[in-house]
């Protein structure tokens, strides 16, 4: 049992290949962050990425690791490294207010999907993830290059993102 918990933690400090390289699902959403410049505006995660790549972070509003994250998330926006999604989804018809109290408290800008009960579990389909926050990282070719799962550090994201799109540069010089 011990081993199994230590083995576990250890594959969440790196980024999962079983995903690397495959095409990400399309989907289209509405942005419910009050404080992002496409608030109320329907988003489409290709459009995004065909604009230099982008980051699709699953979160919850019960989720601390989530919430630890972002912020760091939010730099990099603030930066001009990387584009970031949140992806919050209905949690038993509870509605988005929990995430929406998280979002102003932590005076986040980046758009923040609301995804309801019935899409929800179509997008489980396409992204399988088993913990949160999860951070598919995907290239402007819609190619995922990789999945942070869990709570990572600020120098990890930072590194994991500069390889992502590094390479994805170096590939189309």
């Amino acid at each position: 049992m011990k081993r199994t918990v230590q083995t576990l933690l250890l594959a969440s400090l790196f980024v999962l290949p079983t995903v690397a390289d495959e095409l990400a699902s399309d989907f289209t959403f509405e942005d419910i962050n009050p404080a992002s410049t496409t608030f109320g505006e329907k988003i489409t995660l290709s459009e995004e990425y065909a604009e230099g790549g982008v980051l699709v972070n699953f979160l919850a509003s019960w989720c601390n690791p989530c919430w630890q994250e972002l912020p760091i998330l939010q730099e990099m926006v603030d930066a001009g490294k990387v584009k970031v999604i949140g992806m919050a989804a209905d949690e038993y018809g509870a509605g988005p207010e929990g995430v929406l109290t998280m979002v102003a408290r932590k005076e986040l800008t980046l758009p923040i999907l609301w995804v309801d009960v019935e899409a929800a579990k179509e997008l489980e389909k396409r992204y399988t993830y088993q913990t949160l926050p999860s951070t598919y990282i995907i290239r402007s070719d819609g190619t995922i290059a990789g999945l942070l799962a869990g709570a990572v550090s600020p120098e990890r994201l930072h590194a994991e993102v500069a390889r992502a799109f590094d390479s994805a540069s170096e590939e189309t010089r």
